[in-house]
């Protein structure tokens, strides 16, 4: 039998957050401690807080929720890219995922612990190693990966 990696860091009122998103917070709307018959709770977040999927829409008002996406798209064998020692903030090059060999999923690990806090000097990736990828069928668009999304996308960096 396989092995499933949650790869998911905890979600607490501490987890950094985007500027004018939701952070993370529980609200008690009941507690046995007083009176309640049950501990009920609600939750306010950002789908931001945490590790997340960004939905087609995210950036395309066009394209598909995240509900459309399949789970068995993410669940799987998966190849994991260190440049978490890398001591820069330049976006993630197209060289440095060039000698990489591709399984269906990428995770490009840019960082060795998360902040504390929401920063900016984070890595992006760059648009040349986003087209490498989307050429190589790697990232998930909708309906295909040479539609829309590779025309708009500048030829180098």
């Amino acid at each position: 039998m396989r092995s499933l990696w949650d790869i998911s860091p905890s979600v607490s009122t501490r987890a950094p957050v985007f500027p004018g998103d939701t952070p993370f917070q529980v609200l008690w709307n009941e507690r046995i401690n007083d009176g309640g018959v049950a501990n009920i709770s609600t939750i306010h977040m950002s789908p931001h807080v945490g590790a997340h999927v960004d939905a087609p829409m995210h950036l395309d008002s066009g394209a598909v929720d995240v509900a459309t996406l399949r789970l068995e798209r993410f669940i799987g064998r998966c190849r994991v890219i260190d440049l978490s020692g890398a001591d820069t903030t330049e976006p993630v090059s197209r060289e440095e995922l060039s000698s990489a060999c591709f399984h269906e999923r990428v995770l490009i690990k840019t960082r060795r612990a998360a902040p504390e806090r929401w920063t900016e000097d984070f890595r992006s990736v760059s648009p040349g190693a986003v087209r490498m990828l989307l050429e190589s069928c790697l990232l998930y668009t909708s309906p295909s990966p040479r539609d829309g999304l590779l025309s708009r996308m500048p030829s180098s960096a």
